[in-house]
């Protein structure tokens, strides 16, 4: 019995032969027959309709021509992370150039849109220009060259929707407006470029987020823009956070070595710190040809960053050197323990001379710290206790805090080792009761 696999194998054979065009269309019409004639691989493709991509899709590549849809190291690994991760939570990728992430989103958005009866997903883009670039020149081109069977019966295909009416199947895209996917009930969401919409993301999530199925796949997709709401978004851990250096694809490598000698003092301290990452000379190499095509020199670490932190950090306004902040993190390699503390509050009466009970006095006691990767503490470092002429002494810490004002702001704390000055633990979140936080701190 013939697998999906198998007839990914063979399409990947027969073209890494002899890159035949027309070989590979007619290749493409027989395995969209043997899918619909074969009842096993029909009910896979309708459990995963991302299953179709590889098997039938086409997609215009870098030198703009139609090629088999075969997904890159990256693209494959985030399928892998929605399956295994669900749905419970939105995905947020934070991408730095060319890694094709846009485009694996919107070919699983067709897949779905063509197999599943009763879909119903939308787009969001962040300017009017991006809303062509998306649905015309990726989702169209690919739905354009899918062989006529495993095309739905359309009654809209217009610039901005595809409806499907026997599946009641429909696609649609906008650009970012606080209103936009109101009064609709959606099972898919992409919100691409999310970082640069004009509108807040907070305007969007109580119109397009409130129409979200219960088992509605929701994507946030972008370059960093600074330290705006997106980073917000992906610091309060309402999302499964996920960046891909762009190491992991491995298309981005060189054997032009030259590149590698003659390097300015940024340049060699940049390659000396991915050289103790493990990176191979040719990537290395890669990185050092493609920092010097760029005339200014600081573009290579926005559009191809090393960590999550240097995105950010670098794409933004910044009072303090961006370089040195962003080159301190890149070799910050900390491992931290996330949580919070649960405890039981008590309360003990203070009496007057009269006996009479004046006030009472809040305790919490019974402290456990509660391990939750989602928890809004990080712990780098236990409290530290050394012995000392018979005694068991503690290490002195000062912990440091500011609540959120009018609450759009974070609650934050800092835990410093006041022996050597270094933040061994954080409180930060966002929406919190000021006691609460108080008595986190207190624990």
């Amino acid at each position: 019995m013939l697998s999906i696999d198998d007839l990914v194998n063979k399409r990947k054979e027969l073209w890494e032969k002899d890159k035949d065009s027309k070989r590979d269309k007619e290749l493409i019409n027989a395995i969209a027959r043997k899918i619909l004639e074969t009842k096993e691989l029909r009910e896979a493709v309708q459990k995963k309709p991302y299953l179709l991509i590889e098997c039938c899709f086409s997609v215009v590549n870098k030198e703009r021509q139609s090629v088999p849809f075969f997904l890159n190291e990256v693209q494959r690994d985030f399928l892998g992370k929605i399956e295994t991760l669900g749905r419970q939570k939105p995905f947020f990728i934070l991408k730095g150039r060319q890694q094709g992430f846009t485009t694996v989103i919107t070919a699983i958005q067709l897949s779905y849109a063509i197999v599943q009866r009763n879909f119903s997903g939308f787009t969001i883009a962040d300017r009017d220009d991006n809303t062509k670039s998306i649905f015309t020149d990726k989702a169209k081109s690919m739905y354009n060259s899918l062989p006529s069977i495993l095309k739905p019966t359309e009654k809209f295909n217009s610039v901005n929707e595809l409806y499907f009416d026997k599946l009641n199947s429909s696609w649609r895209i906008a650009s970012a407006s606080a209103n936009v996917g109101r009064s609709r009930a959606l099972s898919f969401i992409h919100f691409s470029e999310a970082a640069f919409y004009k509108c807040s993301i907070g305007d969007l999530q109580k119109s397009i987020s409130e129409a979200a199925t219960k088992n509605a796949l929701c994507i946030y997709e972008t370059t960093a823009n600074g330290f705006n709401e997106a980073k917000a978004l992906w610091d309060n851990g309402s999302c499964h956070n996920i960046f891909y250096e762009w190491w992991k694809t491995r298309e981005y490598v060189s054997t032009e070595y030259d590149y590698l000698e003659n390097c300015d003092s940024w340049l060699k301290e940049r390659l000396h710190m991915l050289k103790k990452k493990g990176l191979s000379r040719e990537q290395l190499a890669w990185y050092a040809k493609k920092y010097s095509s760029y005339i200014d020199k600081s573009s290579i670490k926005q559009e191809y960053p090393c960590s999550a932190e240097e995105a950010f950090i670098v794409s933004g306004d910044c009072i303090f050197d961006k370089e040195a902040i962003a080159n301190y993190l890149s070799n910050f390699n900390v491992k931290s323990t996330q949580g919070r503390f649960n405890y039981k509050k008590s309360l003990t009466p203070i009496y007057n001379d009269a006996g009479e009970i004046i006030a009472c006095e809040k305790r919490i006691n019974s402290i456990e710290f509660i391990e939750d990767k989602n928890g809004f503490i990080s712990i780098v470092e236990n409290p530290y206790f050394y012995e000392k002429d018979g005694y068991m002494h503690q290490k002195p810490y000062v912990i440091g805090a500011d609540t959120a004002g009018s609450g759009e702001d974070f609650f934050t704390a800092k835990v410093i080792d006041n022996t050597n000055g270094r933040c061994v633990a954080t409180v930060r979140k966002q929406h919190i009761d000021e006691d609460l936080f108080a008595e986190q701190l207190i624990a």
